[in-house]
């Protein structure tokens, strides 16, 4: 499974990056997603296997000088946790995907790190 998703992850970066680009990764968050929902739950739900995922993007941006990665996982999980709310609406409406108020919080974030890695959004 590492093998597989370190070599996916690079062939991505070669290709996003083949007319001298920057690739900016998203740590990914952890998630809670119900164990009836239609999509099996298991890997997204185990932090540990989160973990393991945001490990080879780690690697693969400390070896590659064009790649860069952004907690995201901090944002939407300080402390491993996830937030539920900001200002009384909800960040994510299925343990998985972002709300309006959650799509709000995080791209507010990312502009902010992306101007400050001169990294704008197009």
């Amino acid at each position: 499974w590492t093998i597989h998703v370190d070599t996916a992850i690079r062939r991505g970066v070669e290709a996003a990056s083949a007319g001298g680009g920057r690739v900016a990764f998203l740590r990914v968050p952890c998630m809670e997603q119900s164990i009836v929902s239609l999509v099996n739950a298991q890997a997204r739900n185990n932090p540990s296997r989160v973990a393991a995922f945001n490990a080879i993007l780690e690697d693969v941006s400390a070896e590659l000088p064009m790649v860069s990665t952004l907690p995201l996982d901090d944002v939407l999980c300080p402390g491993g946790e996830p937030v539920g709310q900001v200002d009384g609406e909800a960040v994510r409406f299925d343990g998985v995907h972002l709300t309006d108020s959650g799509a709000q919080l995080v791209w507010t974030w990312l502009d902010a790190e992306l101007q400050a890695m001169d990294l704008k959004p197009t």
